[in-house]
């Protein structure tokens, strides 16, 4: 049997309340060569029930379940791993598509073999999928080279949303994939910079729900290194933070670029860490909503030519 062009990995912990939402809008995608992988980490709620649910009523969903929680940086891994499609979308239990999402994200992709990862616009919505606005951090790298393709994800992301663009499964696996650290996400966007392009599809076509808005930035980091993984929970943040720079020194020794550039690479990841710790410092106090969505973008009512979100 051929496998899917695409896999839709959601790695899922205590989703009950938004996880039917979530699947049904990947199941509206006008997109239909897909597969769900669904790996259920250990919920005490009703989400195993709900994947179980839609694993029985559709035969593109694969339905996998962890008896304990074994942190969200090995379900991450786990679906990648359980993936078979050529292209790679990790899916949170808790956000929207467009139902055009799927097919403009594999189009770019198709056109051009140098891009390895595409996105669109995002929009922030709260819990009760009200609009917030258009989330910064969009990136188009198309067109420059290895080393100012790094530079841009690490001097021009706020926040994570890249990662849940279309990516090429095949790139993925050129990876170190998730790690346990403050911030999986951006090493491994890191990573992607130096293997391909990102490519901006640009609409708003995903919704990322954003439930602790007054979350303070600070609250936020150790809440992330409570769920990373259990088994280093114990552990102070500040070690998940030293964890995070030694990361951006192991991608400069793994990376597949010749000998000036990497060279080249340490002192620039040394310069984006000191700035990243001053960027800390200004955002210990503030709340996620002003820290990671400016107000002068907070304005975003409709789809290109529809509601805000899908039916």
């Amino acid at each position: 049997m051929r496998p899917p062009t695409i896999s839709i990995g959601m790695p899922v912990y205590n989703e009950e309340r938004h996880l039917d939402r979530a699947l049904q809008s990947l199941f509206a995608q006008t997109c239909t060569d897909f597969e769900i992988v669904l790996s259920d980490n250990g919920s005490t709620d009703r989400t195993w029930e709900i994947c179980s649910r839609h694993a029985k009523a559709d035969q593109r969903v694969r339905a996998f379940r962890s008896p304990r929680n074994h942190g969200a940086v090995w379900n991450a891994n786990h679906v990648l791993e359980l993936a078979e499609g050529e292209y790679f979308l990790s899916a949170g239990g808790h956000d929207l598509w467009h139902p055009s999402y799927l097919e403009r994200c594999l189009e770019v992709l198709r056109s051009d073999p140098q891009v390895v990862l595409a996105q669109s616009l995002t929009v922030m919505i709260d819990g009760d999928d009200r609009a917030v606005g258009i989330m910064p951090g969009w990136l188009d790298t198309r067109g420059v080279g290895q080393m100012f393709r790094f530079n841009m994800v690490q001097w021009g992301l706020v926040n994570g949303n890249l990662i849940c663009g279309l990516i090429r499964r095949e790139a993925l696996n050129k990876t170190g994939r998730c790690r346990n650290n403050i911030g999986p996400h951006l090493i491994l966007l890191s990573e992607l910079s130096l293997l391909g392009q990102f490519a901006l599809v640009p609409e708003p076509l995903f919704c990322r729900r954003e439930v602790r808005q007054q979350e303070d930035m600070v609250t936020k980091l150790r809440r992330w290194h409570q769920t990373m993984d259990p088994a280093t929970s114990g552990k102070s943040l500040s070690s998940s933070l030293i964890h995070f720079a030694e990361e951006h020194f192991r991608i400069a020794l793994r990376a597949r670029v010749t000998f000036w550039p990497r060279l080249l690479l340490f002192p620039s990841i040394f310069l984006i860490l000191l700035a990243k710790a001053a960027k800390f410092v200004q955002w210990r106090g503030r709340p996620v909503q002003d820290a990671v969505l400016p107000g002068s973008l907070r304005s975003v009512k409709t789809w290109a030519g529809g509601p805000i979100l899908p039916p």
